[in-house]
């Protein structure tokens, strides 16, 4: 999850998706060129390290086209996720 603001000025559409980790890996020399941000340094020694860390935690063996729902419109969701190597690559809305 990645928002910055209140609940109140929250959108419904909402867009899901997993992290990939394959353009962190092809520019990892951008990535590494931004500083850490003040939260960040209160968990992190460099950005190399939150790197080597968030590549180390990905889980390659799933993969999804990133979809979007209005939550106003559609209510909760519930997400099925399939394993990348029976090659589905979505998400299927459960309910």
């Amino acid at each position: 999850m990645d928002y910055n603001g209140s609940v109140e000025e929250a959108k419904s559409v909402v867009r899901v998706s997993l992290f990939d980790t394959n353009r962190l890996r092809e520019r990892r020399d951008l990535a590494e060129a931004w500083p850490l941000l003040k939260y960040e340094r209160r968990k992190w020694r460099s950005r190399g390290e939150k790197i080597d860390y968030y590549l180390s935690a990905a889980n390659a063996e799933y993969h999804f086209c990133p979809i979007s729902w209005d939550l106003e419109a559609v209510g909760p969701i519930t997400l099925k996720l399939e394993p990348r190597s029976e090659q589905i690559g979505g998400l299927n809305e459960m309910g």
